[in-house]
């Protein structure tokens, strides 16, 4: 690169210099005397004969005078070099001089590149340099790079230097992520008789929006199309806080995430494209959909069914198909073991592996939730008005379960509570029997302990003393009774 095509603050620095050293030519050929040619030639005189004897004086100084500002030049570089870039530690302050000292003397320049939200913040080209150079990263971005088109390392939150031929292949968003396919707002898949597509004169609008229904369209057990819109919410594997993030920062998972990208076939024959990671769970909840839709017929989706009588557990009360379809999605996507259905929709009662987690898994995603709304169905009119048929059946339904549920819940508080008292009641018994010198009580003193531990635990709680006030009474005159009869008691 010619002086001329340099930028501007490169011509100022090199103006400076070669100043200061004209002036110290200056000051040594015009006011001190010294002759450059003798000096030259006795420093080379000295060296060759190897007697430093035979070294002028001057030549000395003026060595001197070079070594002092080389270093000086090095030192300051160094120490300025760290307020420059936001260095934190000694392998980061070590490694700006070297980029600086290239950006001085015009050498290979590497990019030097912001990534803000998962996004790059750069000038135009930057990206194109193949030196050294730099990234910095929010705590909410990380990256890949690679190097002669060969992935080489993941790199998070923080000032990174990067080495020669080293690019940005993938930048990454730290931050939960929402991705959600399947149709638009404003979608009409079905028309009553007389209506008309208003996409009709359209052809690349209606093929966007027949793709759009392809990614979430599924089959009733019942042969009934149902066309949902899948939302996830998902995140890199990673806690909170590490890597030196608030979102967290894992290098194994943001290497597994785009490393494992999916390759499909392009739209163009022999053509083929990759598949963002970040779209991988929305399309693993897509196709759990079809596989869970196919074992309801559409009249049992927003259908409550009975809950059990006995065995339930809570969470399958007031529960409708459509719900329960969700719920295992989640599950599935989720959570390394799942409950699994039958052919038509019944819990096994047998819990299984997950491939689809165990997929996410090798991947570096966690999944949060899934949902599932935006229901485009074609005989929807038919089931409005078969909803409001039964309605009041569905009702009543729903109020057997509540009446189920509060008697499970009832028999579930009387066995806590009848647990409680128990533990309470032979506290001071089982520790004097569990000891490291047990005592053996005779029937009064196991009596009397088994009575004081009752009423110590009415004593403490509040509720239980005012309901008990009677029954504590009584507690007090056993008691009195067994300190009165101790004698013979035992007996």
């Amino acid at each position: 690169m010619g002086f001329k095509r340099l930028p501007k603050y490169r011509k100022n620095i090199w103006i400076v210099t070669l100043l200061g050293a004209a002036a110290y030519l200056v000051l040594n050929l015009v006011f001190l005397d010294v002759q450059i040619g003798e000096q030259l030639y006795g420093l080379i005189y000295g060296v060759v004969e190897g007697r430093g004897d035979l070294v002028p004086e001057d030549s000395i100084a003026i060595l001197f005078d070079g070594v002092i500002c080389i270093g000086g030049l090095l030192f300051w570089v160094f120490f300025f070099g760290q307020f420059v870039l936001p260095t934190h530690t000694l392998r980061e302050r070590t490694s700006t001089p070297p980029l600086i000292f290239k950006l001085l003397t015009g050498g290979e320049k590497g990019p030097a590149i912001f990534i803000r939200d998962g996004k790059k913040v750069e000038r135009l080209e930057e990206s194109e340099r193949k030196g050294a150079g730099m990234i910095l990263l929010d705590s909410a971005s990380a990256a890949v790079l690679t190097k002669k088109g060969k992935f080489s390392r993941a790199v998070g939150p923080g000032l990174v230097f990067t080495r020669k031929n080293e690019i940005i292949a993938h930048t990454v968003d730290l931050r939960t992520q929402v991705r959600e396919i399947g149709p638009a707002p404003d979608d009409r898949f079905f028309f009553k008789t007389g209506e008309t597509d208003p996409l009709a004169e359209l052809p690349n609008s209606r093929r966007e929006r027949e793709a759009r229904r392809m990614q979430t369209s599924g089959l009733t057990r019942d042969g009934i199309e149902v066309i949902p819109t899948i939302t996830v919410i998902f995140k890199l594997d990673a806690e909170a806080g590490e890597g030196k993030s608030q979102f967290g920062y894992r290098e194994e998972s943001v290497k597994k995430a785009v490393w494992h990208q999916a390759i499909v076939p392009g739209d163009a024959p022999g053509t083929r494209q990759t598949v963002a990671w970040e779209w991988l769970p929305a399309h693993l909840a897509a196709d759990l959909w079809r596989e869970y839709l196919r074992k309801y017929k559409l009249n049992q989706l927003f259908n409550i069914t009975e809950a059990e009588s006995s065995g339930g557990t809570g969470s399958r009360f007031d529960q409708t198909a459509f719900k329960r379809i969700t719920e295992t999605i989640t599950a599935r996507l989720s959570e390394p073991y799942v409950e699994m259905m039958d052919d038509v929709g019944q819990p096994t009662r047998q819990r299984e592996k997950s491939h689809e987690y165990e997929l996410l898994k090798d991947h570096g995603i966690q999944v949060i939730s899934v949902q599932i709304n935006e229901l485009h169905l074609k005989d929807e009119d038919t089931l409005i008005k078969r909803w409001d048929a039964t309605w009041l059946q569905q009702a009543a339904v729903q109020a057997s379960n509540t009446s189920k549920r509060h008697q499970l819940r009832v028999r579930k508080g009387e066995e806590q509570a009848a647990k409680e008292f128990a533990i309470s009641a032979v506290g001071q018994l089982y520790r004097d029997l569990t000891a490291p010198t047990p005592t053996r009580p005779g029937p009064a003193a196991t009596l009397r302990r088994l009575l004081r531990s009752t009423q110590s635990s009415v004593v403490r709680n509040t509720m239980m003393l005012e309901e008990l006030s009677e029954e504590r009474a009584h507690l007090d005159d056993i008691l009195k009774w067994l300190s009165n009869t101790k004698h013979g008691a035992d007996e």
